[in-house]
């Protein structure tokens, strides 16, 4: 009768027999296992995931035509090109050169698909630290209150429609006639917007990333185009009134 309770027990899972303390200690090692090994494979993939990882491989196979598994010196040197603008720069050789030493861990000249992932993870580090910096600048600059900026954060994801991270013109467009209506739709009212978005498209690409779309708003509201920064504050004054309304 106790052998048929201890089975009947086992298939509810209940089971508590004298190898319970042991398969809690083994499930323990288990996940320190996994973790150490997460940690490790992280490590090694430079912080990307495994699906960035994926991405960067097609990447790196680009610049690997012969599927030899490394990048030779001459695709290398368009890689880098490529990678770092201005490399006929003092600052940014010097950069290159850094780079280089720090990720050919094997010594060989050539970039492995590992030591390729250290010199993205270098660049990605760049490019968030030079955001921030433009961030913060733009912020300083355009001097909008905390409460203005995470508004206009909301707004700017909203309208960027394709989450590439900036914002088309027709975008901007869009945004500004929900606030001054067709006067933004118009060719006279278009031809004006292209004039204040080139002004503040630092660099030239034709669209607006979150630091430049904060410019292009403060020369809306100085300039109260067609009537935006009235209808701004409005609508800033309306979400912050909403806000409060649900506070208990």
């Amino acid at each position: 009768a106790s052998s048929t309770g201890a089975a009947e027990a086992r298939e509810r899972g209940e089971w508590q027999g004298p190898d319970a303390e042991v398969n809690v200690w083994g499930m323990a090692r288990l996940i320190r296992e996994y973790r150490k090994e997460v940690r490790d494979r992280t490590r090694k993939l430079h912080g990307f995931t495994e699906k960035q990882a994926e991405k960067l491989k097609w990447q790196f196979n680009h610049y690997d035509p012969d599927g030899s598994g490394s990048i030779k010196q001459t695709q290398l040197r368009a890689l880098l090109a490529k990678l770092f603008e201005g490399t006929r720069s003092k600052q940014a050789q010097d950069l290159v050169v850094k780079v280089l030493r720090d990720i050919d861990e094997d010594g060989s000249g050539t970039v492995e698909f590992f030591e390729f992932l250290a010199l993205m993870r270098v660049v990605r580090d760049k490019e968030q630290a030079e955001k921030q910096e433009m961030e913060r600048k733009a912020v300083e600059d355009t001097k909008f209150a905390r409460d203005e900026l995470r508004q206009f954060r909301e707004v700017f994801r909203t309208f960027d429609t394709d989450g590439s991270g900036d914002m088309d013109f027709e975008e901007l467009q869009q945004m500004v006639a929900l606030l001054v209506g067709g006067q933004a739709m118009g060719d006279k009212g278009a031809k004006e917007l292209r004039v204040i978005l080139e002004a503040a498209d630092e660099d030239g690409s034709g669209v607006m990333d979150f630091p430049e779309f904060l410019r292009i708003l403060r020369m809306l509201v100085d300039q109260n185009w067609r009537g935006f920064s009235d209808r701004l504050s409005a609508a800033v004054d309306e979400v912050a009134g909403e806000g409060e309304e649900q506070v208990p």
